[in-house]
């Protein structure tokens, strides 16, 4: 507030009224006793400027204005003013702004500073003679039960007579007792055994069909088999780790790994077409007409006289610092 907006205005709702009277005004009876909008003005407020019921003013704020009649009441101090919440034309939210609490960010709808104008239009009060709060009210004491009870014509309920007798006869309250937490222990023990009292049931038909498969082996022997190889594994580590350790064994792990290079290398198909010959060949072998490789050798030696065997020719060239000697040495070697 300053020199300017001197005035406090405040808002709120009515009994009539929830809110902005979107339902409310459709009931006839409600709206007979509150049909507009009015503010309230207090009557030291109403002295000083001279203001009556009925007198249309003009609000203005920082944020807006809006034209209404006023109505002079004892429901508000001084320099404050009270407009009702129950018109959705001459809405008070025109005049409001969008300041709010740093604590809790609540708009501050029931501090908006005013101005208010004075015009010529003089009319009725706007609020009629027959709302209730031209009326004089019942005041009430609260709930007077003791005195409704206190009636000679009236009968307590059982269980209402059996508190009020408990709570005649209570001469100290009791204190609830808090109930003591205890965090169950885990155990993972419990939850293995859980999963597998569940499994017999979630996979029966698996494990089914496993005993099967085991019964099958049995039958074969190849579980004894299989046991009987797991009793001597240690002998035969042993063993092959002994033979491993011997030279020959070193030279066959070599000539095996040389083996495995070079079937590496050789294309599957033109392997395999090897593979896939050799029993044809071994079958035209064993045929007693078949004409092999060491008979031809043999039939060819029997027609050749010895004489006229020659040996094959060895072009020998000495070494450097060598002598003739050596080229005769190997000649001699070679027709021994």
């Amino acid at each position: 507030m300053d020199d300017e907006f001197d005035l406090l205005l405040n808002n709120g709702r009515l009994l009539e009224h929830f809110h902005e009277s979107n339902m409310t005004y459709k009931v006839s009876g409600i709206k007979s006793k509150t049909p507009d909008v009015w503010v309230e003005v207090s009557r030291q407020l109403a002295a000083e400027r001279k203001i009556e019921d009925g007198r249309l003013v003009e609000l203005t704020s920082r944020h807006g204005k809006v034209r209404l009649r006023a109505l002079v009441t004892d429901r508000v101090q001084g320099h404050q003013l009270y407009m009702p919440m129950n018109s959705s034309e001459i809405a008070v939210n025109r005049l409001t702004g969008s300041h709010t609490d740093r604590a809790t960010h609540t708009p501050a709808y029931k501090q908006t500073a005013v101005k208010m104008r004075l015009l010529d239009e003089v009319k009725e009060s706007p609020l009629p003679r027959i709302n209730h709060r031209f009326g004089t009210p019942t005041p009430l004491h609260g709930v007077e039960v003791e005195r409704k009870w206190k009636r000679p014509d009236y009968r307590m309920p059982a269980r209402t007579h059996q508190l009020k007798i408990r709570k005649k006869h209570k001469k100290e309250s009791k204190m609830a007792v808090p109930i003591k937490f205890q965090v169950p222990q885990y155990d993972p023990r419990e939850e293995l055994r859980a999963r597998l009292d569940a499994a017999a049931v979630e996979h029966s038909e698996a494990l089914l069909e496993a005993y099967e498969v085991l019964q099958g082996l049995h039958d074969r022997g190849i579980l004894a088999a299989l046991k009987g190889a797991l009793g001597a594994s240690g002998m035969v580590l042993e063993s092959a780790v002994d033979v491993v350790k011997t030279p020959e064994g070193i030279q066959i792990m070599c000539n095996l790994l040389l083996l495995a290079k070079l079937l590496g290398s050789i294309e599957p198909e033109l392997l395999g077409g090897f593979v896939g010959a050799i029993p044809e060949a071994v079958n035209k072998g064993a045929q007693p007409n078949a004409s092999g490789l060491l008979s031809l050798a043999q039939a060819s030696a029997a027609r050749r006289p010895v004489a006229d065997w020659q040996l094959p020719r060895i072009s020998w060239s000495p070494l450097e610092g060598g002598s003739g000697r050596n080229e005769a040495a190997a000649i001699e070697h070679i027709e021994n």
